[in-house]
């Protein structure tokens, strides 16, 4: 059978509600960058006696504190810690909230392509 024959068989077997959703976002900006775009669209920061003063608490987000030397360094780091943090609810199967109205949907099941 050749791969493009066992792709097509796998695809079949995607549910239209996931197929979709793979789909939508392809078209789009991927998942992730809208949430954390989301996030840093609604960001507001602290000056804090520290060696790195920049810093931002994401209440929704249980121990994420970026904090940086100047205001565009706390910004690269809270792109960074909420990516990390998504990713890692994501292979933990933590519940991950809205932040900014922008939700992460994961499929119910993900097929693997061999």
């Amino acid at each position: 059978m050749s791969l493009l024959s066992r792709v097509q068989n796998q695809e079949s077997k995607i549910d239209k509600r996931d197929k979709n959703a793979i789909s939508s976002r392809c078209e789009s900006k991927p998942m992730i960058t809208e949430y954390i775009e989301a996030e840093l669209a609604r960001a507001t920061y602290e000056i804090i006696q520290y060696e790195e003063p920049y810093y931002r608490e994401i209440p929704r987000l249980q121990r994420v504190w970026p904090s940086g030397k100047t205001l565009e360094e706390c910004r690269s780091n809270l792109a960074e810690t909420v990516k990390d943090w998504v990713l890692l609810s994501i292979a933990k199967g933590l519940p991950i909230p809205a932040l900014g109205g922008v939700s992460v949907h994961l499929p119910k099941k993900v097929t693997a392509y061999m």
